[in-house]
């Protein structure tokens, strides 16, 4: 199985922008029964569907949207279907967007905590920056995500402070991305994805940077 760098199948903008939404929303159910009809349709795995589903212009994945909003359920769903090629995961998982930021970043400066453990488990890096030089622990810490920041340092080894400055609170942008409630990437008019505005910002969504 390939990641995006040499495409194993190449989506409609439609349906990658679907499978995005579908992630972001939190909706499981149809999530699987997309990624299900896909891998039929293109006859590939299901694995090979969700790591070709990057938005091309953000380079945001599906785990991006799932981690930023807390679907734990979701991961575990992706996670499924990459159990004989864990090394894919890892890479999808530490794959940045056009910020340096990755689905870790992204988990952290919402204060996901159970995503942040997950991801760390299946082999995330949270030494790693962004383009603005900036580490998981520095975004959660600006973002007064405390419960986050001391099972970082405490759990993850090599890991003694935050890499990028001290933070301040919470900000309106993240390294050049800009923050909204549920996400603030647009997606392209005709899918799914354009029906509906995801579940009104309630306390299991989170702000992403884009």
């Amino acid at each position: 199985m390939t990641i995006p760098i040499e495409l194993a199948v190449s989506l409609t903008e439609d349906e990658i922008d679907d499978i995005l939404y579908l992630s972001r929303a939190g909706e499981a159910a149809e999530l699987q029964e997309f990624l299900n009809d896909l891998s039929k349709k293109y006859n590939v795995s299901q694995a090979d569907v969700i790591c070709n589903a990057a938005d091309a212009e953000s380079g945001n994945n599906a785990v991006h949207y799932t981690s930023a909003n807390g679907h734990i359920d979701i991961l575990n769903l992706f996670k499924s279907y990459f159990s004989s090629d864990k090394a894919a995961l890892t890479a999808l998982i530490n794959a940045p967007n056009q910020a340096g930021n990755t689905s870790l970043h992204w988990a952290a400066l919402n204060g996901q905590l159970q995503v942040v453990q997950l991801l760390v488990v299946e082999g995330a890096d949270p030494a790693k920056t962004n383009n603005a030089g900036h580490d998981v622990v520095f975004e959660a810490e600006r973002n007064d995500k405390e419960e986050t920041v001391k099972w970082l340092l405490k759990e993850v080894p090599g890991l003694e402070r935050a890499v990028g400055g001290s933070g301040n609170g919470v900000e309106t942008e993240v390294d050049g991305e800009d923050m909204d409630v549920d996400g603030g990437t647009t997606v392209s008019e005709g899918s799914m994805a354009s029906r509906a505005t995801v579940n009104g910002g309630g306390s299991s969504h989170g702000t992403m940077p884009g």
